[in-house]
């Protein structure tokens, strides 16, 4: 938060390896996750997409879809930085998918503002179409949703 990117980096890996030494695997995923955090914002964008990846790995590895979804709203906010929008649609949907499922509703609104945007851009059709299908609504209220969102 006080932007000390370096500082969090170092005090983020000696965790990691802290963690690492105790083999303790699962708590690994919010290390690297942050980890990614940290690379993203200062334009590491290949480190930052390792890290998530990581995270992701151990995170589908033990079950915990919930983290799964911030980690793909990461990824997909990571692609959308490197104007991959196919790429940032694609996690971004995972995520909303996934927030969906456990009915987060602040994480739901947070991620169709991030789709709100890759569809402002890209003017998919088939974007809407995914979008409203996972929110079981109709698309013309989604357009009206995604209006409300942009402006």
């Amino acid at each position: 938060e006080l932007r000390e990117f370096e500082e969090a980096r170092r005090n983020y890996q000696q965790a990691l390896e802290i963690k690492i030494e105790y083999s303790d695997r699962f708590s690994q995923a919010s290390t690297y996750h942050q980890l990614g955090i940290v690379a993203q914002e200062l334009r590491e964008f290949e480190e930052a997409r390792r890290n998530y990846q990581q995270a992701l790995e151990i995170y589908v590895e033990y079950g915990d879809r919930f983290s799964q979804a911030s980690t793909y709203n990461q990824l997909g906010l990571l692609a959308e930085a490197k104007q991959n929008l196919p790429e940032a649609a694609t996690n971004l949907l995972k995520a909303l998918e996934i927030f969906v499922e456990f009915q987060d509703n602040h994480s739901i609104e947070m991620t169709l503002q991030n789709l709100a945007r890759v569809y402002q851009t890209t003017q998919d059709h088939n974007l809407l179409s995914e979008i409203s299908q996972i929110l079981s609504i109709s698309e013309e209220k989604l357009q009206e949703q995604i209006a409300q969102k942009l402006s």
